[in-house]
């Protein structure tokens, strides 16, 4: 996992090239997030949301949605790498 930023008012979302790894030996290794974009298509293409989608690989190469105490881990480690709070913060 690496950060997310806004860089000259555009999003920048760190190492999404490699969203499947069978690097089973640490937890860090295995989980991740994906991102879910909504685009708005009017005169020019606009970006208007970003959800960032916790998983983990199970069994090799099997990533799941983490979801509930598990997934909020992972997104509180994105932000904190990021040095942003948490939504409402």
């Amino acid at each position: 996992i690496q950060p997310v930023e806004y860089h000259d008012d555009r999003f920048v979302a760190y190492s999404m090239g490699n969203f499947v790894f069978d690097q089973m030996q640490r937890a860090q290794t295995r989980e991740g997030f994906f991102m879910r974009c909504t685009l708005t298509c009017d005169d020019r293409v606009t970006l208007t949301r970003v959800e960032m989608v916790p998983y983990r690989i199970y069994d090799y190469c099997q990533p799941r949605v983490l979801e509930g105490k598990g997934g909020q881990k992972v997104l509180d480690r994105v932000l904190d790498i990021s040095g942003m709070g948490r939504e409402g913060d």
